[in-house]
């Protein structure tokens, strides 16, 4: 037996081991502690890799252990990709500071400053079993792609318009979520709204397509709670996708969308440590998308920053720069991902001057219109987040477009908010006489 590493973890500690027989068959096995413990639990472990049989006691076993463990480095498993309090950004197959450094092939990666870190998607261990770490497998940085930031972004808002820029600010802003949501402690949630046709998951795909290629969102109406949970919770400060909304959805469903906006998750009793309540992890941006206006709760439409996709058909020359897209964004863009996480430095120290100027500017460009102050505050969070970071990225608009679209979606969204409301206070009232 020859030790590797030990995987640090409170709940699941594991040692990685490479055993080889008298025939010269070699295998990497993964122990839980509990493998080791046992002799009868550590004999099944390796007994069913192969023609691998243990001929001492115990107390030989005791010994190895004391000569094993001395000679292990120790890692620790990253469970939740993105970024990392210990200050990088974690894919499936490596992980970034101010560099990118891919994983061996056990997984581990070698930081020299902050340790030795796990990612199990990416070990020889789990590479012939398809069924474990599928989206681990997926959120990888493969570099396949050479198009420049302002390049990508250029054809994006040439297919999408304004709903485009609206989505790069709203990308921005959630690579960098764990900082925003510091000071505004809330944080909005990207609609897409259009008929069948329009266009509006394939701004969601496009999107995505900075941390997922071809990623398939799920649909709302077939998905879990525990699920839609999870989904949420597997990444921090990168975007996730869900599909298909519509008003009818299950009321908990609703509630449950409408925590994501303060950072609220699902309640649970964990019953793998102390059977007591927790909250599952938001970090992540959301972009819901369906083909209904999200009025059966007006909560829930507050929250949201609301964009309208009406057209759904398209010319000749729009079909072309669209496909054109599409050939973009199967090649991967995670390399555009790295180029903005450099900047989190004046993220961390200009974002919130940048919120309050973006916020004076825009209650001075509204005038004497009243727009609801959630509904307003969600929209200022892109725009801050844009204009933090535009003097060091190369983006294909300026503050003043994007002002422009911010101004006018706010006072679209508030006056379907108020019409909305109107219309449910009218059935509330003829409930009530009923």
């Amino acid at each position: 037996m020859q030790p590797m590493f030990h995987i640090k973890d409170s709940l699941n500690p594991k040692r990685l081991y490479r055993i080889r027989n008298q025939n010269k068959q070699e295998e990497i096995v993964e122990m839980k502690q509990e493998d080791l413990v046992s002799l009868s639990k550590f004999k099944q472990k390796v007994e069913g890799l192969g023609n691998y049989i243990w001929l001492a006691t115990e107390k030989e076993m005791t010994r190895l252990k004391m000569y094993l463990y001395e000679q292990t480095e120790t890692a620790v498993e990253i469970t939740q990709l993105g970024w990392q309090r210990k200050g990088f950004y974690a894919f499936g197959n490596g992980v970034f500071d101010t560099e990118w450094h891919p994983v061996d092939e056990y997984g581990i990666v070698r930081l020299a400053d902050k340790g030795n870190y796990y990612l199990p998607a990416s070990s020889m261990i789990y590479r012939d079993d398809d069924k474990l770490f599928q989206f681990e497998r997926r959120f990888v940085h493969l570099n396949y792609s050479g198009i420049s930031m302002k390049e990508y972004f250029t054809k994006l808002v040439a297919v999408f318009g304004d709903n485009a820029k609206v989505g790069i600010c709203f990308l921005l802003a959630t690579l960098f979520r764990d900082v925003i949501t510091g000071y505004t402690k809330s944080f909005p949630i990207l609609n897409l709204f259009g008929p069948k046709g329009s266009g509006k998951s394939e701004l969601g795909h496009s999107l995505m397509s900075l941390f997922i290629i071809d990623n398939t969102p799920p649909n709302i109406q077939n998905a879990t709670i525990p699920a839609l949970a999870e989904l949420v919770a597997q990444c921090s400060n990168a975007l996730v996708h869900i599909d298909e909304f519509k008003n009818n959805i299950d009321i908990d469903k609703r509630e449950y969308l409408k925590g994501l906006w303060d950072g609220a998750g699902r309640s649970r009793i964990n019953m793998d440590r102390d059977k007591k309540r927790e909250i599952t992890a938001v970090d992540s941006g959301v972009i819901l998308s369906g083909q209904e206006m999200a009025t059966a709760d007006i909560a829930l439409f507050s929250r949201l920053v609301f964009l309208t996709f009406s057209k759904s058909e398209f010319t000749d020359a729009e079909k072309k720069r669209y496909s054109e897209l599409v050939d973009i964004r199967k090649r991967g863009l995670s390399h555009l991902t790295l180029q903005i996480l450099r900047h989190r430095a004046k993220m961390e120290q200009q974002f919130v001057s940048n919120y309050h100027s973006c916020l004076s500017d825009i209650i001075e460009g509204l005038g004497a219109e009243k727009v609801e102050d959630r509904i307003l505050r969600n929209w200022i969070i892109p725009l801050a987040a844009f204009r933090t970071l535009e003097g060091v990225l190369d983006l294909p608009f300026s503050y003043q477009d994007i002002r422009k679209v911010t101004l006018e979606g706010i006072v679209r969204q508030n006056a379907e908010c108020k019409s909305n409301n109107e219309l449910a206070n009218f059935w509330n009232v003829v409930s009530f006489l009923q």
